[in-house]
């Protein structure tokens, strides 16, 4: 499938400390050069744990933060190095979900007018137009017209993440990042939010990046999943591939942490030993050297290529064919 958008070494960096010069003396390394695509009409499932860079991920590939190095192509365009001014032609196209819709929905507006301001900055269509579409957009998000004109206080957690689904997809984008929308949410309603997720990517042919750290939930939306690790991409594969033919070290620990609702069966679950490395001071070479069972010398000594080996599996590992 085409590519809708493409990543290449992508480096996203925040200064921790500076001198009395104010020159950086250390840097979290939160995205260290990642390469990807997101092809139009899939999900990318995008996991790891916390602070492994995923989010910042997501928010620098649709330049809402701005990135230290690398290219984003979005529609044969590098808009890495796009000003602000020049990427207002391409914001209604690249769309988030953020993961708590309490903090991204302004408490002094209506859920009627927080859906219908993306219409009004973009200056989409005539009044009525964006009235109809704000209307619209929230019965097929599953709101009724008693609700279009409370507040987010008045909502609970699951109403207010379908106004926010529903603000992400009125200017009818291309691509949207999804950054762990269910995560806030009880069990009963993620299912409900991850379903209406799906109907809405069908209906109007979307492409998602859906960020999570819950194995489970990437299983039930993705087409192919990437595992993310101290800042870098360690193995990318198609769903069916990755969940059964884990090659990465750290991505077999993440799949035998899945729960099974089962109390009869038994699951081996993998540790990983040794101490967690920081981005802040990232080792050399692998970034999973000092906890992986089967490093060898080259780990240390020289930092891994994402690469293919067979079927389309990307793996970032020197003895990828040993394991």
């Amino acid at each position: 499938m085409e590519a809708l958008i493409r990543a290449e070494d992508l480096k996203k960096y925040y200064v921790h400390k500076r001198d009395v010069f104010g020159r950086a003396q250390k840097t979290i390394r939160a995205v260290d050069g990642v390469s990807l695509e997101v092809r139009r009409g899939e999900t990318l499932g995008v996991v790891g744990e916390s602070g492994c860079g995923k989010s910042t991920l997501g928010r620098t590939l649709i330049k809402l933060l701005e990135p230290d190095g690398g290219r984003i192509i979005f529609g044969g365009e590098d808009i890495a190095g796009l000003k602000y001014r020049d990427m207002r032609k391409h914001r209604t196209s690249l769309q988030l979900i953020f993961q708590d819709p309490y903090a991204s929905l302004n408490p002094r507006k209506t859920v009627f007018a927080a859906v219908r301001e993306p219409l009004d900055v973009a200056k989409l269509g005539t009044a009525a137009e964006r009235r109809e579409l704000a209307e619209g957009i929230l019965a097929t998000v599953g709101l009724t017209s008693r609700q279009f004109y409370k507040f987010p206080y008045e909502m609970s957690g699951g109403q207010r993440q379908r106004v926010a689904i529903a603000r992400s997809v009125i200017t009818n984008p291309a691509f949207i990042v999804c950054d762990e929308p269910v995560s806030a949410l009880d069990a009963s309603i993620r299912a409900q939010v991850l379903n209406l997720l799906c109907e809405i990517q069908e209906e109007k042919k979307l492409t998602y990046m859906f960020i999570s750290h819950d194995m489970s939930v990437i299983r039930h939306v993705s087409d192919r999943v990437m595992v993310m690790y101290l800042g870098k991409a360690v193995e990318l594969a198609k769903k069916r591939e990755l969940f059964e033919n884990p090659v990465f070290p750290y991505t077999k620990v993440l799949l035998s942490a899945i729960p099974v609702p089962d109390v009869d069966v038994r699951v081996r679950r993998m540790t990983l030993e040794g101490e967690l490395g920081s981005p802040l001071d990232p080792p050399p070479g692998c970034r999973l050297c000092a906890r992986c069972p089967h490093a060898a010398k080259i780990c240390g000594e020289s930092d891994p290529e994402l690469r293919d080996i067979g079927g389309g599996h990307f793996v970032a590992c020197h003895r990828a064919e040993q394991l």
